[in-house]
């Protein structure tokens, strides 16, 4: 009998659809990081397939950095299965903050540009800038392995000069406050599952089967002035959300 989220009767491959329960699991915490996952032939026993569909998604988990393959030893977990827990609690001084200790996440600047009012800012959420601005696209990087890809869109009034110079680690937030004296206030997001282009795939080095996060929004300031839109997607099987609000 097939395992539980294995459905022969869909046209997913079977191997994904494997590689996708295999997923749930880990994140589950079914598995731990560095613990040894069942052989190929308890795997095949269990999800009633070939052992060629098991390998196919043993090399899928294996290719997202999640398991390892020790010859004569079997697969593990790497240190870094668990996803990674983003959190987001809008009553610190940074609208958002990244959870974990030890956890390298690094920003790199993929494009810095100015854009001019009534320009289409981004295809995704069919915003229009209503006033020129300043825009970046970063790579965010967990471990060295990419995790998201994000645009931002900031009022150029409000950051004049912002994008002649590089930002330290790829951060606005602390380049907002410190050079402007700028904090977000009030952040509004909207949650969304959402498939990868084919440039983002490659990006995020991710497969076009792959599942996105799409979180986008606006920051605004005290006075009710947008500081910051923004739309990140966030590689589904890479992260988890963490909300928390005070009341």
């Amino acid at each position: 009998m097939a395992a539980v989220g294995i459905d022969k009767n869909d046209p997913t491959p079977l191997y994904y659809q494997i590689a996708q329960d295999m997923r749930a699991k880990i994140a589950s915490g079914r598995w731990g990081p560095e613990d040894k996952l069942p052989s190929e032939n308890q795997l095949t026993a269990q999800y009633g397939v070939s052992r060629i569909a098991v390998r196919q998604a043993l090399a899928e988990l294996e290719k997202d950095g999640l398991i390892v393959k020790r010859r004569g030893k079997g697969s593990f977990l790497t240190r870094r299965a668990v996803p990674f827990v983003h959190a987001m609690d809008y009553t610190l001084t940074s609208s958002q903050r990244f959870a974990g200790e030890g956890v390298s996440l690094t920003a790199q600047v993929l494009c810095c540009r100015q854009l001019a009012a009534g320009q289409l800012a981004d295809s995704r959420t069919g915003f229009v800038l209503e006033e020129s601005a300043v825009f970046y696209r970063r790579l965010f990087l967990l471990e060295g392995r990419p995790v998201a890809l994000s645009c931002s869109w900031l009022p150029q009034q409000l950051v004049p000069g912002l994008g002649d110079s590089p930002l330290p680690q790829g951060r606005i937030s602390p380049q907002l406050y410190r050079r402007y004296g700028l904090q977000a206030s009030r952040v509004e997001d909207y949650l969304e599952v959402v498939a990868p282009t084919a440039s983002e795939a490659q990006q995020l080095q991710i497969t076009r089967e792959s599942s996105l996060l799409l979180l986008k929004g606006t920051a605004y300031l005290q006075d009710g002035r947008a500081l910051e839109h923004s739309a990140t997607l966030w590689v589904g099987d890479r992260v988890r959300f963490k909300f928390g609000y005070s009341l």
